[in-house]
């Protein structure tokens, strides 16, 4: 039970995290809009915010709960891998400020060719490496709780960030700072403050609890590094994806920000995705595969997939129709002009195809991550980020930014492919039922579409209109689902508590 509550809470506060991020960003874009400042602030802070997917949604459980489950030293262990985490922050964060230049040129290599562009967002990945000590130690904090059965405090502490920046965009900035060096500011300010919320609270949470100089050495320490990088990396796939993408948008004028405020978009719906599988599926597959449950892993497995697909197939639909006034209607205000509209658009709809090819791939990662295998999901994020690069490159010539977006959503279904593919070779792929199933929420979400292009055409673009068409498509999308029989008539072994089930001592 105190498992299924504490999961709910890291839900809710992921949901809500990505609401505040998607106020944030409406804020950002009256206040910076999308030229070079934009482009500047958005390529220092593409790192920082990277790594804050990759480590601070539950990248490093993976690698740190195990080390520190049925351990005698659990404590010291722990002590000592929070001092080890905090020397090797330091000294990067050392090196970091030293090299903030190339750190620039690695997030957004064509502002090489805009020296000032290049030079203010040096300016502000200075300002944000604090951001980035900050939350790689708030993900250390985060596991080391997780190890003990306390999620909330890392879970509500996460929605610190987005407050301080959305308080920064809403405040004036101080006299003599730039909109932009204010905003790196606060957010430096608002990771600092999430630390200092966990550290206060893991000492609490976990008596004996102390830092200590890491005695870590050899294969143990070595093994344990692999482990929490490939877990980030992988747990953090599509972030990498568009950040591929992010490289090659930045050799376009506000194509980093146009990348940006469609990203967040898109991100909305495959954050649900996100949630039930962090609720409900991975726990329920762990407890399947360690008793050897292989037919009612593989029935989850399927569940899941339809459950994600009937909610993530619909939303992009919803987004490749209504990119423009979408992103008319939402950002389209003080220094967000209408070149920045189109752009915005076309990433839109670039992006939509990622969102259910995203949550496929959530959903079929899980089954590796219950089995203890992350190797697969490595080479499968590796290749995706190869496509979305390469093919980034070669589509932005003809397509602009679309294209670039478009390749990302390639990256995208090349690592579900492969991560398919490495499930039946482990023989952890049932497809009997699946297509058929997919095929019936395809024809539904293809009745939703005519009707809301029906509308579109008979109704005038405003934010009213935009409203009503969610609506009207929504209704007819769940009727459409009942019509063509989408509902998965099993839904309930998604949310049934499994017989005996506990929370490990």
């Amino acid at each position: 039970m105190s498992i299924a509550r504490s999961s709910l809470v890291v839900g809710l506060s992921s949901v809500v995290s990505r609401l505040l991020g998607f106020a944030r960003d409406v804020l950002l874009a009256a206040a910076l809009g999308a030229g070079p400042a934009a482009d500047a602030f958005f390529a220092a802070f593409r790192i920082p915010n990277l790594l804050r997917r990759m480590l601070g949604e539950g990248g490093l459980h993976p690698a740190i709960v195990p080390a520190l489950t049925g351990v005698p030293d659990a404590r010291k262990r722990a002590g000592e891998i929070l001092g080890g985490a905090g020397l090797v922050v330091l000294a990067a964060t050392a090196v970091a400020e030293l090299g903030a230049g190339a750190l620039v040129l690695l997030a957004g290599p064509g502002l090489a060719r805009h020296p000032e562009t290049l030079a203010l967002a040096t300016d502000y990945t200075r300002l944000l490496l604090p951001l980035v000590a900050s939350v790689a130690l708030a993900a250390a904090l985060g596991a080391v709780l997780a190890a003990w059965r306390h999620f909330a405090a890392a879970a509500l502490s996460g929605l610190i960030l987005n407050g301080a920046l959305i308080a920064a965009l809403l405040a004036p900035a101080p006299s003599g700072l730039e909109r932009a060096t204010w905003l790196a500011i606060a957010a430096s300010l608002g990771g600092v403050l999430q630390l200092a919320v966990l550290a206060l609270a893991a000492p609490r949470a976990i008596p004996g609890l102390r830092w200590r100089l890491p005695a870590l050495h050899g294969l143990r320490a070595g093994r344990l590094l692999a482990r929490a990088v490939a877990a980030a990396v992988t747990s953090a796939a599509i972030h990498v994806f568009v950040f591929a993408g992010a490289q090659v948008a930045s050799f376009m004028p506000s194509g980093l920000s146009w990348l940006h405020y469609a990203e967040r978009l898109a991100q909305l719906p495959t954050s649900l995705v996100a949630v039930l599988a962090g609720i409900v599926l991975l726990p329920e597959m762990a407890a399947r595969a360690v008793a050897g449950d292989r037919p009612g892993l593989l029935a989850l497995q399927n569940d899941a997939l339809h459950l994600a697909l009937l909610v993530a197939c619909p939303a992009a639909a919803g987004l490749a129709l209504l990119a423009d006034p979408i992103a008319g209607i939402l950002f389209e205000r003080g220094a967000f002009g209408a070149a920045d509209r189109a752009g915005t658009a076309a990433a839109l709809i670039g992006l939509a195809p990622l969102v259910p090819i995203a949550a496929a791939g959530k959903v079929l990662a899980q089954t590796l991550y219950a089995t203890g295998t992350l190797r697969p999901a490595v080479i499968a994020t590796l290749a995706g980020f190869a496509v979305a690069l390469g093919g980034g490159a070669v589509l932005a010539p003809a397509f602009g930014i679309g294209g670039v977006a478009l390749a990302v959503s390639a990256g995208a279904l090349l690592h579900g492919g492969l991560i398919a593919l490495a499930l039946r070779a482990r023989g952890l792929w049932q497809g009997a039922g699946l297509t058929a199933r997919t095929a019936r929420i395809g024809a539904a979400t293809a009745l939703m579409a005519l009707a809301v292009r029906l509308l579109e055409a008979l109704l005038p673009a405003s934010a009213l209109a935009l409203a009503f068409f969610c609506t009207a498509g929504a209704l007819v999308y769940i009727g459409a689902v009942v019509f063509c029989g989408a509902i998965p008539g099993d839904w309930r072994r998604l949310v049934r508590k499994r017989p005996g089930a506990r929370a490990a001592s």
